[in-house]
């Protein structure tokens, strides 16, 4: 009934009535392609290493974060990118699709960077920074 009342007054989906043009997004460009918009949006770079290994480098803070493509921190920061632009949770497919595909990118279209690998001692912690 209450779906009947929605069409007699003219709204084609009913979560409009909820989310004004919220269906509309969900109707274009699928997760995955804004996604990947949006981290190309935000000034992300991708890139690989001699060894193929495609990374990402991404404004984080006041500085850079750069991580390869198969760290936890690459995903982390794909789901807050959607979560900040759409307010909604990236699925594990979706993020599984974006990351081949910025991979895909990296290796195919980004530099080629040398990534040294430096260490610094604070005390009894080691950290390691194996990137550029």
């Amino acid at each position: 009934m209450f779906s009947q009342l929605l069409w007699w007054e003219g709204w084609s989906d009913f979560r409009e009535v909820f989310d004004p043009g919220s269906s509309k997004q969900r109707r274009g460009d699928s997760q995955t392609k804004r996604l990947v918009g949006y981290v190309e949006e935000s000034g992300a770079e991708l890139w690989k290493t001699r060894w193929r290994q495609a990374s990402i480098s991404f404004p984080l803070g006041n500085g850079t974060a750069n991580v390869p493509l198969d760290a936890s921190e690459a995903e982390d920061y794909l789901r807050l990118s959607l979560w900040q632009k759409e307010r909604i949770p990236a699925t594990a497919t979706v993020i599984r699709d974006v990351l081949a595909t910025l991979r895909a990118k990296a290796i195919y279209e980004g530099e080629t960077y040398e990534a040294p690998v430096r260490v610094a001692a604070v005390g009894e912690e080691r950290w390691l920074d194996p990137w550029r």
